[in-house]
């Protein structure tokens, strides 16, 4: 099996920029939804629909709208509770079987 020679960048900087040149750019847009009783949505994806578009009046039919399940997401996090380390010692008896 042959390595291929290849020069790996040797800052952050030169790895962005290498990065730069082999990733197509892409446009992210926030759609803004509103209902009619008044709740409203953002969302962020790539860009879908032009400015152009809406204006003319151009803009495809909706053909299909799919939701995933609201996930609930709290400014005061449940305390997460910390794992023994593998270098601690935890039990003065050994596991089942290790004795």
């Amino acid at each position: 099996m042959s390595e291929e020679n290849v020069e790996v960048p040797k800052t952050l900087d030169q790895a962005v920029e290498e990065a730069k040149k082999t990733v197509p750019e892409i446009e992210m847009q926030h759609v803004i939804i509103t209902l009619a009783d008044g709740r409203r949505g953002v969302f962020m994806g790539p860009a879908l629909i032009k400015k152009v578009e809406m204006e003319l009046n151009a803009v495809p039919r909706l053909v299909s709208v799919d939701f995933d399940p609201p996930k609930t997401f709290s400014a005061n996090p449940a305390p997460v509770e910390e794992k023994p380390n593998a270098d601690q010692k935890v039990d003065d008896k050994p596991a089942a079987g290790l004795e």
